[in-house]
């Protein structure tokens, strides 16, 4: 009988969610996809692709801040992967609005049984 490791992580994601209800920060995830060029028009277009999303944003302690890597205001932001909604490749470019805030993620990246995004971000000047 074989063990369902992504089925085991993912409700184990749900239940650490669940429980972490007061800390979830709603915000909405964007990641733009690869430019497209129609040689009808001549020009080249991005599109973007959305999602809402509740993420666990943490923030660095001091003594993981190296000022250049790691720098002051940093954060660890981690996402489900299922509120991604169909969104499947992370990128440097992808960003984080929470609230009126624009934040890039730096090393966007998933754990091994695919149940969450998660990655540093930095709030964009």
């Amino acid at each position: 009988m074989a063990l369902d490791i992504k089925g085991l992580a993912g409700g184990l994601v749900d239940l650490g969610f669940s429980l972490a209800g007061q800390i979830l920060v709603t915000c909405v995830y964007s990641h733009r996809t690869a430019a497209v060029y129609d040689p009808t028009a001549g020009t080249t277009a991005e599109t973007t692709e959305e999602a809402t999303v509740k993420a666990i944003l943490q923030p660095y302690s001091e003594r993981e801040i190296d000022g250049d890597r790691i720098r002051i205001g940093d954060r660890r932001a981690i996402i489900k992967r299922s509120e991604l909604k169909g969104i499947s490749e992370f990128s440097q470019q992808d960003t984080l609005t929470i609230g009126t805030e624009r934040w890039q993620f730096i090393d966007p990246g998933y754990d091994p049984a695919d149940a969450v995004l998660k990655g540093q971000i930095r709030k964009i000047a």
